[in-house]
């Protein structure tokens, strides 16, 4: 679990099945992420089972972003590997401009980097998303090229 001033990042549980299933159903939320399909709760049910496997083997981790013991939003690392990762976050709208996406992100960031020892972080981010990229570039990600509506950005310490 990471800790910070006003959220904790912790590892999936079963009790949240149905807040990650709302979330990875949610078609209005596809237009953010990379997966584009509807997932069965037994799917979910079995993704949350692994979730603990050690990134060096599943190349991936999520947190729940948690606030005062609920479930607001997720936060990822993916297509790890011991340079790099990909880094992705959602907070549901009931908690967006609270500060708790740049929260989670300062948290994961500094847990990539200090306990990861990777050195690049980057992100994908459509164009028209201008609440992401003001969070991403604020923190200090870079925008590398924009391909088909898709901006990619980096981060390095």
């Amino acid at each position: 679990m990471l800790t910070g001033k006003n959220i904790q990042l912790r590892y999936l549980e079963q009790s949240d099945l149905e807040f990650l299933y709302d979330v990875e159903n949610d078609e209005k939320l596809w237009v953010y992420g990379s997966e584009r399909q509807h997932f069965s709760k037994k799917t979910l049910s079995d993704y949350i089972l692994n979730a603990k496997q050690d990134i060096e083997i599943s190349k991936q981790v999520r947190f729940v972003i948690s606030y005062k013991g609920k479930a607001v939003g997720m936060i990822d690392l993916y297509d790890y590997n011991d340079q790099s990762s990909g880094i992705g976050v959602i907070v549901m709208q009931d908690y967006q401009k609270k500060g708790f996406a740049k929260e989670s992100l300062s948290l994961l960031t500094d847990y990539a980097f200090s306990n990861l020892k990777l050195k690049k972080l980057f992100c994908s981010i459509t164009a028209n998303n201008i609440a992401s990229i003001k969070l991403f570039t604020s923190f200090g990600f870079k925008l590398k090229s924009t391909i088909k509506g898709i901006n990619y950005y980096i981060f390095t310490q």
